[in-house]
């Protein structure tokens, strides 16, 4: 796979926010069959990078490709490696593109999208299914700089108190200049969410 500056960002993914534990174990990859599934992707007409984050409580597919290779077509590969119905994939999967990948992974990575939230041993799986890819050279400049980063990502003051959510938990301040995913853009603050005000800050690309 070849990166290109001209790829453009995308994910489909599956969680507790869209399935219950059934649905989403229908969907996840048995662990004997990542390979084939890797090599599938990697047939795909346009896909230019791709990592697969597959733990038991998610699935997610990263990529990078031309703008010619649409979501559906790494859906319906997916729906089909899995003997599943293209519709139920539809209802039970969410899709992100561009900035709303930055922003989902970062979330992801903070903990603040997991089922438990604010717990750390996703941080520990992202980097596991980042380093597999990589060693697949399915990663190129556009995941590399994205997964690189969010794996820098620091919980702040989570990680010095007794009850981790008694306050703000969760922090993750990253300057990113788009550039270094797409063609043009300006700098931009990717920050922190407070589990007590509920309030979070992600600043747009």
């Amino acid at each position: 796979m070849t990166p290109s500056p001209e790829s453009s960002l995308f994910l489909l993914g599956t969680s507790h926010q869209v399935a219950n534990l059934n649905e989403r174990e229908s969907i996840a990859l048995p662990s004997d069959s990542i390979d084939s599934f890797y090599r599938g992707l990697q047939e795909l007409d346009g896909l230019k990078e791709c990592l697969v984050l597959n733990t038991c409580n998610r699935t997610e597919i990263y990529g990078a490709a031309e703008d010619n290779l649409k979501i559906e077509v790494v859906s319906n590969y997916l729906a089909e490696f899995r003997d599943l119905d293209p519709e139920f994939m539809i209802q039970k999967t969410y899709r992100r593109a561009g900035p709303e990948v930055v922003r989902h992974l970062f979330e992801v990575a903070s903990g603040i999208d997991s089922q438990m939230v604010g717990e750390t041993e996703i941080l520990g799986q992202l980097k596991k299914a980042y380093d597999d890819a990589s060693e697949r050279a399915f990663t190129g400049k556009v995941l590399n700089r994205l997964f690189q980063k969010s794996l820098g990502c620091q919980m702040g003051p989570y990680q010095h108190r007794n009850i981790p959510w008694a306050s703000e938990f969760g922090q993750c301040t990253l300057r990113i200049s788009p550039a270094d995913f797409w063609p043009s853009g300006s700098m931009s603050s990717i920050g922190s969410r407070s589990r007590r005000s509920g309030r979070r800050c992600l600043g747009s690309f």
